[in-house]
């Protein structure tokens, strides 16, 4: 069951001190709209092994939002995963992807990481699906 709330973390450690393991968690739009109010065009949360969530303002105003699952890894070492999952959203964003593409190519690129892979070795395009397989060719300046 898909779980979204507020302040999730305290709840959580909540419900773990009383021996109630939560998981699934969506993410806080609390904090996404508060940073969105404050003027941030776009906000990205990772909720770790639960994936990311990638809200924003489209031009006219509209807000949105995205889940993006984890990809199951077998984790080998963490270390660097949140900067390969930024790298990658960032990379991603810069080839004009559609969010939904650059969320999957930013945890694609976290777990490789996690995985103790190689990052992916053919960058996103706004014409590819990277979730479905490898882009059409590299980012060109």
């Amino acid at each position: 069951m898909r779980k979204i709330g507020q302040n999730s973390k305290y709840d959580e450690r909540v419900f773990l001190h009383h021996g109630i393991a939560i998981q699934g968690y969506d993410g806080d739009p609390m904090l996404a709209s508060w940073l969105l109010d404050a003027g941030l065009r776009q906000v990205a949360l990772s909720l770790g092994a639960d994936g990311l969530l990638l809200c924003g303002r489209d031009a006219d105003g509209q807000r949105w939002q995205h889940h993006q699952p984890a990809l199951p890894v077998a984790v080998r070492n963490g270390t660097g995963a949140g900067d390969a999952l930024l790298a990658g959203l960032l990379h991603a964003q810069l080839a004009a992807c559609a969010p939904a593409q650059s969320a999957a190519f930013a945890v694609a690129c976290a777990s490789s990481v996690l995985a103790g892979q190689a990052l992916p070795s053919l960058f996103p395009s706004a014409t590819s699906n990277h979730a479905a397989g490898p882009s059409t060719g590299p980012l060109r300046a």
